[in-house]
Order: C-alpha cells, then structure tokens, then sequence
C-alpha cells in the first residue's frame, strides 16, 4: 500500500504526497476533492478536518478558512461553506485541542521508551506551532508535555494560548508545510 509503479512498470516507487494506493495496486491515485495526503506513501487520504477545505484534487495540505470564518465540516471542498464565526471569535477560550492525521506511523511497533519520545517530541512540535510551552501541551490524561497518540492520530489539548489568540492562527501554524516538516523530523 502506498506504493505504485513507473510507467515502463520496471520501478516501484512510494506515491507522492497527495496520492495514495492500495495494497497491490500498480498505480498511484489522486487524493478527491476535500481530501489530503501529507505524506508520501499514504494508503489512503485524510478527510480535510474542520476549519479547512480543498477543492483541487491531488492535496497535500487543505486550505484554511479565511480569518474570522469557521467550517465545522469535516471533508469541504469549497471556500464558501466558511461562515463568520459568532461574536468575531473562533477560539472563545484560551485553550484549544490539536488532531493531527498520521498514518503509517507504526507507533505501536516502537519500544516504550521510543514512544514516550516521539509522544514528548510531537508535544514540543505543537507547542512551537502555538507559541507556548511544551508543559501547556497536554494528552487526554491530562499528562503536561506529552501527546496521545492512538488509531487515530496524535491528539493533545493546548493550554494558556495567547491573549487574542484565535482558531484560524493556530490552525494556521498547524496546518503548514513547516509544522508538517517538524513532525516528519520527529517521527
């Protein structure tokens, strides 16, 4: 999964970010329409979550919604499901919780002690997308400085946001190539 062949079917190769396969498929498909692969050799593309939107096929990261503007569904595929958020703020408290998609992680194949890292790791990546401390990071124990990280994907609550802080600048900086990069170094 997550592989395709050349064109002279000589070669295998991992698809590009925005594709995906499946096992024992030859080729590479595009990711449709309000859907995204970040990764390379992705067996599947992810639902653009709320917030976001694609109506190219072949993503590799959704579009946010305009500042001051909110989807709460999941998989949209056009800019003008974003509607003004009630009172002009999208984040009404300081606090925030982050659902990041992985997939091929093979978390569960990591010795504890390699998953306590890469759970203090991918903290450490959110906290600097948010601009707080890795200890404001939280995972659904209420552990500080820590993720969880399950089926489906990396979860953890942010803490203490900045004063005027709101949804769209923190998905902002989650939802960017440099943030995806960090978490690839981590993993």
């Amino acid at each position: 999964a997550g592989f395709g062949q050349t064109s002279d079917a000589a070669d295998c190769h991992k698809c590009p970010a925005g594709s995906w396969s499946t096992e024992g498929s030859a080729e590479c498909s595009l990711c449709e329409q309000g859907t995204y692969s970040a990764w390379t050799g992705a067996d599947a593309c992810a639902a653009c979550p709320v917030r976001t939107w694609t109506e190219e096929p072949g993503t590799r990261a959704c579009k946010l919604c305009p500042a001051g503007k909110w989807t709460n569904t999941a998989r949209s595929t056009l800019e003008s499901t974003c509607e003004s958020c009630f009172g002009g703020s999208c984040l009404p408290y300081p606090r925030a919780r982050v659902t990041i998609d992985t997939q091929g992680l093979l978390y569960e194949e990591l010795q504890p002690t390699e998953q306590v890292a890469l759970r203090d790791a991918f903290a450490r990546d959110i906290a600097a997308a948010a601009g707080v401390r890795a200890s404001s990071v939280q995972n659904w124990l209420g552990e500080s400085s820590s993720v969880t990280i399950d089926g489906d994907g990396v979860s953890a609550f942010v803490l203490d946001l900045a004063a005027g802080s709101s949804a769209h600048d923190l998905a902002r900086s989650t939802y960017g190539e440099a943030f995806q990069q960090r978490l690839l170094s981590s993993a």
